[in-house]
């Protein structure tokens, strides 16, 4: 399953080939972060209050985690395909510095890890007991710190676009995406 910016391994053949792939994997990581973002949009920053077990939780909230383990499986796609081409872009030093520099955010990327374990909570109560503990536990853990980690791996994304855009042919270029606001787009705060 997949929330549609799964990045498929790299096949191409030549250097034009590692740079189009280079461009695809950044728009895709750019709209994975969107659409993750989105996903957390006037959300109240916490976990919800007395569950007890996934009945308790509505059809929305479900959905929320589920979209985010989607999502979260689609980073990691994304961040195996920097890995595996970082060493070999073409492009000069500025790109393969680039790439570097995303890997190595994405090293940074564990909260959205949580996305899964809720997900698996949902679907296998029996399996996390005591559920509520575990819940709360997971959910905390993920609003403490998913979007500070998140616009890490987005800003990485946006410097690898910056050196990456003049070593594409100039109709291949694309404008660098704009930033992330620097607070989570909660209502309320997990702090």
């Amino acid at each position: 399953m997949t929330a549609g910016f799964w990045m498929p391994a790299y096949s191409g053949h030549s250097d034009a080939d590692k740079l189009e792939y280079a461009r695809a994997l950044i728009l895709r990581l750019d709209s994975a972060v969107v659409a993750l973002v989105d996903v957390f949009r006037n959300t109240s920053g916490a976990p919800l209050a007395g569950a007890t077990g996934p009945n308790v939780l509505s059809a929305r909230e479900k959905g929320r985690w589920t979209r985010c383990r989607l999502i979260q499986l689609d980073l990691s796609t994304i961040s195996e395909a920097v890995g595996l081409v970082k060493d070999s872009l073409p492009g000069g030093p500025m790109v393969q510095h680039g790439a570097a520099g995303l890997a190595q955010a994405f090293e940074g990327l564990v909260a959205t890890g949580e996305c899964d374990n809720i997900g698996s909570m949902i679907e296998a109560p029996d399996r996390w007991a005591p559920w509520q503990t575990n819940y709360e536990t997971s959910a905390r853990n993920f609003y403490r710190d998913w979007y500070s980690q998140l616009r890490a791996v987005h800003e990485a994304d946006r410097n690898f676009a910056r050196a990456l855009a003049p070593a594409l042919p100039a109709a291949r270029q694309f404008p660098v995406p704009p930033g992330l606001p620097p607070n989570a787009p909660t209502v309320g705060s997990a702090r």
